[in-house]
């Protein structure tokens, strides 16, 4: 399982948040991986995470609830992502995960609970990225009046509570 490097990389005390990740965040997580991997980058952050979930679904309907579109942030990403110096040949599997991306995960599994899921979804992350005022992700969607509360409200609306 390529994921299973990941899942150690993450601090012990939010490997629950892990585990309930669902089968779509985990491929987010490799598509973000990709993501941070042709950036030349060694580390997964924030915003890599952020520009694969701009694709989602739900994520999509979500931030046109907040009137704003996935390809914005895309495009925002692409212009202000640091390119790293990792080779062409590091493989994504070896990545590690950033420490604002692994508080993100811990807001994300945190807004699950809150909201009544059993899992941890995309919304979940959007909601995580939009708590961590120190990262990239969090810096554009504060840019955009993007909040946690703004995010859970609209993920009720459109998700529901308690959703399975």
């Amino acid at each position: 399982d390529e994921l299973a490097g990941l899942a150690a990389e993450v601090p012990r005390e939010s490997v629950d948040a892990t585990d309930a990740f669902s089968e779509q965040t985990m491929e987010l997580l490799q598509r973000a991986a990709e993501k941070a991997h042709e950036l030349h980058r060694n580390e997964l952050d924030t915003e890599h995470l952020l520009y694969v979930l701009a694709d989602t679904d739900v994520c999509a309907a979500l931030l046109k609830e907040l009137k704003l579109s996935p390809q914005d942030i895309k495009s925002y990403i692409d212009e202000h992502a640091k390119q790293g110096t990792a080779s062409d040949d590091a493989s994504p599997e070896r990545m590690t995960v950033s420490p604002r991306l692994k508080k993100a995960f811990q807001y994300a599994f945190q807004a699950s609970r809150d909201l009544g899921h059993s899992y941890v979804g995309p919304e979940h992350l959007l909601i995580g990225l939009a708590a961590v005022p120190d990262s990239l992700a969090g810096t554009l969607l504060k840019k955009y009046g993007v909040t946690p509360e703004a995010l859970r409200q609209k993920v009720v609306k459109v998700v529901g509570k308690g959703a399975e």
